[in-house]
């Protein structure tokens, strides 16, 4: 059964990059210093990330990279 949208949010959701992940252009490569599995909401585009120590780069909205990079936990990639 096709859904009709009204209950599904428009943009966000969870950017799951493993692998030859592809960046958009607005994206920068962030890297993640841990090794838990983490979940971060980006606080300009309310994008999901995902990080981990298995896959540890991740593209970022260049929006939300500058908050992640005054942290502890991520580095430019």
């Amino acid at each position: 059964m096709a859904c009709c949208g009204r209950t599904r949010s428009s943009g966000g959701g969870i950017v799951h990059v493993g692998a030859g992940g592809v960046a958009a252009k607005a994206d920068v490569l962030i890297r993640y210093l841990a090794q838990d599995k983490v979940q971060i909401g980006g606080p300009a585009t309310g994008r999901h990330y995902v990080f981990s120590g298995a896959a540890p780069l991740v593209p970022v909205d260049a929006r939300d990279a500058a908050a992640l990079l005054r942290t502890r936990y991520f580095r430019s990639g």
